[in-house]
């Protein structure tokens, strides 16, 4: 299993002790796949992907060329995986890892719309789940990647009007403040924290209880370095029952 800080750990007697892996990276993990007992990969945040072939002894860090956060990592075969996460994103590799590249789905670039699960049955036949009741799915190696199910990105935008919202920031790039936006469907619990591009926590600028509305908030980068960083909101409803959490990215330029 994985989790926060880059934390591995593994059992070999069905989970009655677990012992802590070394993954050399201080994200965190959020996707673990095994093909065999000693092969296997993990996704993680700031674009991570690790890949061992020694049952977890050793990790080494694979390419993915972008700094989505990955939620979920699938081996069809050694070959044939996919990675999906933030804005849409799909990643494929047809060569075990070594090279990634993006699959232009209906959801890539939409920054509301995270992908947060896969399922293969083939190297070919496979679903992807996300926010805002996204289904997508691909009988043909995600060449072509469709959407079977009513997803948010065919509805109007005033069929979706009374939904979670979190808007992109502004002025994006920004130095050294900008303005964080929100819109609550109703009352319940909000986190809103900013990453690093390496999934390090800067700051909580939120974490209380919020009654339904729109929301603003100031953020300073102030003694930060140039760069790459994401806000994530996480929104659990203390009346629908329901849960949400989206990730953006948003640019420090001094």
């Amino acid at each position: 299993i994985t989790g926060g800080q880059g934390v591995i750990l593994k059992t070999t007697d069905g989970g009655n002790t677990w012992v802590k892996q070394t993954s050399g990276v201080p994200v965190p993990l959020f996707s673990i796949d095994f093909i065999s007992p000693t092969k296997g990969w993990i996704s993680g945040g700031g674009g991570i992907i690790l890949k061992t072939t020694d049952g977890g002894e050793t990790w080494s860090k694979q390419p993915s060329g972008v700094n989505d956060w990955l939620y979920s990592i699938k081996f069809a075969s050694e070959m044939v995986g996919y990675t999906v996460g933030t804005e849409g994103i799909i990643l494929k590799t047809t060569d075990g890892g070594n090279n990634w590249y993006q699959e232009v789905t209906p959801t890539f670039g939409l920054a509301y719309n995270e992908l947060h699960s896969l399922f293969l049955i083939s190297e070919t036949t496979g679903w992807v789940f996300g926010g805002n009741g996204t289904i997508l799915k691909t009988i043909d190696g995600g060449r072509m990647v469709s959407d079977p199910f009513t997803s948010v990105e065919n509805k109007p935008k005033n069929e979706i009007s009374n939904d979670f919202l979190l808007f992109q920031n502004y002025p994006n790039p920004f130095n050294p403040s900008t303005i964080i936006s929100y819109k609550l469907p109703a009352c319940g619990h909000v986190t809103l924290t900013i990453y690093d591009v390496l999934g390090r926590e800067i700051t909580m600028l939120v974490n209380e209880e919020k009654t339904a509305g729109t929301y603003k908030i100031k953020f300073i980068g102030e003694g930060l370095a140039s760069g790459v960083y994401f806000y994530r909101i996480q929104f659990n409803s203390t009346v629908q029952g329901s849960a949400f959490m989206q990730t953006k990215k948003f640019i420090l330029m001094k």
